[in-house]
């Protein structure tokens, strides 16, 4: 199924559930996300780089433990957070905290660090 949103697919999914939900043993869902960032100078106006990237869910498995699924719960909120931080937080070293975030970009895990902008302020 193809939908514009998120929202899209649980409304249909409320209806559907509705109309045939004693016919349904068992539900899961995957989800693929396609997300399309542009580099500052888009935001600033400079027709010069107009470069796009594209960010999509899916793609080959790799292998993760249960430290990097830590470090990626620190770093998702807050990309900026210190390593140092990270590793007090975390009780591990510094150089473990370096090297697994070096890894996880390597393996395209962390595909990137973005900023996000709230315009109201």
């Amino acid at each position: 199924m193809w939908v514009k949103d998120v929202n899209d697919f649980y409304d249909f999914w409320e209806r559907t559930l509705a109309k045939y939900r004693d016919y349904i043993e068992s539900e899961f869902f995957s989800l693929y996300v396609q997300c399309l960032f542009y580099r500052y100078s888009y935001l600033v106006g400079d027709m010069l780089d107009r470069t796009k990237y594209e960010m999509t869910g899916g793609g080959r498995k790799v292998q993760t433990d249960g430290l990097d699924i830590k470090i990626l719960r620190l770093l998702g909120p807050n990309a900026r957070i210190p390593n140092l931080d990270i590793s007090n937080l975390l009780g591990i070293s510094i150089n473990t905290v370096s090297s697994r975030i070096k890894k996880m970009l390597e393996k395209g895990i962390i595909q990137g660090f973005r900023l996000t902008l709230i315009f109201q302020k």
